[in-house]
């Protein structure tokens, strides 16, 4: 497994999402999300053929400057969504193809990304992820950390339960949270 990813990236054409392509891009959302169900021995949740979430068509529809995808050989590869309120910047949604991960692929969809926040002068970015054990364990093997490990100089990086200063109870599993700001 090491040589996939050790497995130089080609060239991928980085740009913005266009409406018309939301369902291939959902697409890639669905096959990411479920392939790390199974190979954490879980059952995949989505048919490859589920419609497009709300939440998707949202964020393509509020920060359409902020939906990337990754195309090489005509198809769609991956595919990042940030959102940007006020001075924080939001990664909503980054997934790579099973079998294009490990190519540098995540990383050249964060560039753009992380520069949408940059441009409108974002001063903290943040990440959830689930409380769930099974989600987590990419993040502490370092596989499948690039989003935190691509803070570019001078940004510091925070790790913690979502609660912590939300001034409010919030139920088990409501996510953790990863926050970084510029320093």
């Amino acid at each position: 497994m090491t040589a996939l990813y050790d497995a130089p990236v080609s060239e991928p054409h980085i740009r913005k999402v266009r409406p018309d392509e939301l369902e291939e891009v959902w697409r890639v959302h669905v096959a990411s999300s479920n392939d790390g169900l199974v190979r954490r021995g879980g059952p995949a949740r989505r048919p490859a053929d589920a419609p497009v979430a709300s939440d998707a068509r949202a964020a393509l529809a509020s920060d359409p400057d902020g939906y990337f995808c990754a195309v090489e050989e005509g198809q769609i590869r991956g595919m990042v969504s940030a959102l940007v309120r006020g001075r924080v910047w939001y990664l909503s949604m980054f997934f790579v193809l099973p079998g294009d991960q490990g190519r540098g692929l995540g990383r050249a969809l964060l560039e753009p990304a992380l520069a949408y926040g940059e441009a409108r002068g974002v001063e903290i970015r943040c990440t959830l992820a689930t409380l769930d054990p099974r989600a987590q364990a990419p993040l502490r093997d370092g596989r499948d950390a690039a989003a935190l490990a691509y803070l570019p100089p001078g940004w510091g990086c925070r790790g913690g339960d979502a609660t912590q200063g939300a001034g409010r109870a919030r139920p088990a599993g409501a996510g953790s949270a990863m926050r970084s700001w510029r320093r």
